[in-house]
């Protein structure tokens, strides 16, 4: 699958900032499907995972689940999810706790 450079800005130029995309350019508007497809794909590329919204029971609450599952850091910052995906072995994300998984 061929990748595409949408914007050429200068993070880009200095290598801090990637754009990837798992779809080709027949794909206009996102899917549930490309949806799940595209955060599969950037877990998959993660080494830690930051959650700023998951729906009850949907894609991303699954996600969250297998990628801790796999050890891997997992922060939320859901105050009002924090309960339910800290079971699922995610952590709230506080500065010290991001802090600490970056110092190993």
């Amino acid at each position: 699958m061929p990748l595409t450079i949408i914007a050429n800005t200068p993070l880009i130029a200095e290598g801090r900032l990637t754009v990837v995309s798992g779809f080709d350019d027949r794909h206009r508007r996102a899917t549930a499907e490309l949806a799940a497809r595209r955060n599969a794909l950037v877990a998959a590329m993660s080494s830690t995972l930051l959650v700023v919204h998951a729906e009850p029971g949907g894609q991303v609450e699954r996600l969250v689940g297998a990628a801790a599952e796999e050890g891997m850091p997992v922060f939320v910052m859901l105050p009002e999810r924090v309960e339910t995906l800290v079971d699922a072995r995610a952590r709230p994300a506080t500065v010290a706790a991001i802090r600490s998984t970056f110092a190993r």
